[in-house]
């Protein structure tokens, strides 16, 4: 019987680890969730001298999101990108660290103008990593392929429009 309520107790104690693990598991599920859909928040960006070309771009709002950017992707859709959004403008400065493929960066002011235009970047192979500064203040950056912004004739002084 001695034997019989050590078992029962000691099932019972499992029941109620088992049960604070899955109860943990549900209560933090909706945060990462949540947490989740902004980081893969996306845009629309349209370009004034091409209205036709449109970049379908994730979000980088954050600290954490503007550190990591593009870092260790092999490959980006061609009309795809990656939008860093700063609280006020200042003159950004970028590096390519762990970043896999070249790109553009596209400096924009707050009021949606093109400031600067970097071009083709090639990927960063040994520390330290240059880094890539505006020429004039700027709210936004648009990392795209490399190449694409000759391609698609983008000049410093075209507009942009932000549309979700």
């Amino acid at each position: 019987m001695k034997k019989f309520k050590i078992i029962l107790i000691f099932f019972f104690f499992l029941l109620l680890i088992l049960s604070a693990l899955v109860y943990a598991f549900l209560f933090f599920q909706p945060k990462a969730a949540a947490k989740q859909a902004v980081e893969t928040s996306t845009v629309n960006i349209y370009f004034s001298s091409q209205p036709n070309f449109i970049i379908h771009a994730e979000l980088a709002q954050t600290p954490a999101q503007w550190e990591h950017g593009l870092m260790f992707r092999t490959s980006m859709p061609e009309n795809s990108g990656m939008l860093f959004v700063f609280p006020a403008e200042a003159r950004q400065s970028f590096w390519m660290k762990n970043t896999k493929i070249p790109l553009d960066m596209i400096f924009i002011s707050a009021a949606g103008e093109i400031v600067d235009i970097k071009n083709n970047f090639l990927p960063c192979e040994k520390d330290p990593c240059p880094s890539y500064t505006s020429a004039a203040p700027a709210q936004y950056v648009l990392e795209i392929n490399g190449g694409l912004t000759q391609k698609e004739a983008m000049k410093i002084g075209d507009t942009i429009m932000i549309k979700k």
